[in-house]
């Protein structure tokens, strides 16, 4: 479970990373804004990921709480 949250915690420092890196491209360059656009779609690529993170933590918060007799 540890290494799934460290996962999910890296994808939102890579969301965070890749909206910085766009918004550098976009006021550094000239027409730098294909580049940004790039970095931008990056970004929502790692929101998808965190998603999935979210959902594997929901499904074996269940599973655990189901095998002990809990319910949720």
């Amino acid at each position: 479970m540890d290494d799934i949250l460290k996962a999910a915690t890296q994808e939102i420092a890579d969301r965070s990373l890749y909206e910085h890196e766009a918004k550098l491209f976009r006021e550094k360059l000239i027409e730098g804004e294909r580049i940004s656009d790039t970095f931008k779609r990056f970004a929502e690529e790692e929101d998808i990921h965190s998603e999935i993170f979210k959902e594997i933590v929901i499904t074996m918060n269940c599973r655990l709480r189901c095998r002990f007799g809990t319910r949720p």
